[in-house]
């Protein structure tokens, strides 16, 4: 549903939505979020941590959280962007996530955000863009999925469904999201307002479609040979280059379940799993045709997919960026402990719990990929061409990386490419679990 403010009350009013003309939803938010410059500073530590789980929080907490992660990021200061604005445009993004959908719903969008985030403040990316695209990148990344009802694009080109029409079944999902992206900022905030020439707006635009597009699974392997064929830095004066790091960003943000800290990585795997289940169940009461692997319930046989999109999707694809980035190894050696209990789970014996040890974890150059009866597996759902030239080892020395250029120097302090950098060396500050939202703007009673 479009949101739109009412004047009076500050609340927001539902109209119809795109997708489903029975909702209605109403979020009950104030669209004042603010923060105090201290509550800022006291945030940012506790947002500066790989283990920052959103799937517990409520969709109050969430918007927060939201807001918190593109206060602390500094576009908005230095955009000069209206705070008000920001608060309304994520209510009604917030609005337009079905909470009923296991996985593609408002928290791993944000979970996404603030990856996209920690990419940009663990690495020399953030130099290598300016203000306006790290804010698209940003917009981009809560609205990648925004509306999503919980199937996949196949689903949606086999049942000829209304969206697959309007799109032509090309890439259904992810033009339904840019499109209803462009119908929130119009409607709720402006926050493209100040790319005010012509030639700024249509490039903010173009940057914005191609990184949500970026999304679509369909398109994983041709990304990954574009970075694979990519010189070792990133340049700050080259359009092209800038282009392709937001959409590699993001998409790695997109495709990162894996390398959250164990409890989160199975809970996520489980809820995408849950989502599979239940396309299936409707594939088959619509007597359409159901791919074997989204029916699959057993913890074995899903533990072993994971392994699958580990060994042949995130892993080849997080271990190139890492080559650009190496202080990225930090939540890569967590994918690595990950895919060894996946492993276990589909091996016969007691499965590991959510909150096992990581002393059993395997190291990088354990890795091996499954290869099982020589089939290359779908990607979470997705049917895939298949490239074979693809598949790299994790192991592979880099041939360069890249070091923090100054090009954009108003964004580099403090930046670092360096792994046990003691400023962003991930786990120096822990997540604080404590409910978003509580801010009382006083000393110490600031929380994420």
């Amino acid at each position: 549903s479009l949101l739109t403010e009412d004047g009076a009350t500050g609340a927001c009013s539902p109209l119809a939505s795109p997708l489903s003309s029975s909702r209605s939803l109403q979020h009950h938010l104030p669209c004042a979020l603010g923060r105090s410059a201290s509550c800022l500073a006291s945030l940012r530590p506790q947002l500066l941590s790989w283990e920052l789980d959103c799937s517990t929080r409520s969709q109050e907490e969430l918007v927060r959280l939201a807001y918190d992660v593109f206060m602390v990021s500094g576009v908005v200061q230095e955009l000069e962007l209206a705070e008000p604005g920001l608060s309304l445009f994520l209510s009604a993004v917030a609005g337009h996530y079905h909470a009923h959908v296991p996985y593609h719903n408002f928290a791993h969008a944000v979970q996404v955000l603030h990856t996209v985030w920690m990419i940009l403040e663990h690495s020399s990316a953030r130099c290598v863009l300016s203000a306006g695209e790290e804010l698209v990148l940003m917009i981009a990344a809560i609205c990648h999925d925004v509306d999503h009802d919980g199937f996949t694009n196949s689903y949606h080109t086999s049942s000829h469904s209304q969206l697959a029409q309007r799109y032509n079944d090309k890439s259904v999902q992810e033009n339904h999201h840019c499109a209803l992206t462009f119908q929130l900022l119009r409607t709720n905030g402006n926050l493209l307002g100040r790319f005010s020439e012509r030639a700024e707006w249509q490039a903010a635009r173009r940057l914005l479609v191609d990184a949500i597009l970026s999304t679509d699974m369909h398109g994983h392997f041709a990304l990954t040979q574009e970075l694979q064929k990519h010189g070792p830095v990133f340049s700050p004066d080259i359009e092209a280059d800038r282009a392709l790091l937001v959409r590699a960003i993001l998409h790695a943000a997109d495709i990162s379940n894996p390398l959250r800290p164990w409890p989160g990585a199975l809970a996520g795997a489980e809820r995408v799993h849950a989502e599979f289940q239940h396309q299936a169940a409707q594939e088959r009461q619509q007597e359409l045709p159901v791919a074997p692997h989204m029916e699959a319930s057993d913890p074995a046989v899903w533990a072993r997919m994971e392994v699958e999109f580990i060994d042949y999707v995130v892993g080849p694809y997080w271990g190139r960026l890492s080559q650009f980035f190496p202080a990225l190894q930090q939540p890569l050696q967590q994918m690595y402990d990950n895919r060894a209990k996946f492993m276990a789970m589909a091996q016969p014996g007691p499965p590991p719990s959510a909150s096992a040890d990581d002393s059993s974890s395997s190291s990088p150059s354990a890795l091996t990929f499954f290869t099982g009866s020589g089939r290359r597996p779908r990607s979470r759902g997705e049917p895939q061409h298949q490239q074979q030239g693809l598949l790299s080892s994790l192991c592979e020395q880099p041939a360069g990386v890249a070091s923090a250029v100054d090009g954009r120097g108003r964004r580099c302090e403090g930046s670092s490419d360096d792994a046990s950098s003691s400023d962003h060396a991930a786990g120096s500050s822990p997540a604080d679990d404590a409910t978003a939202g509580n801010c009382a703007e006083q000393p110490g009673k600031c929380t994420a």
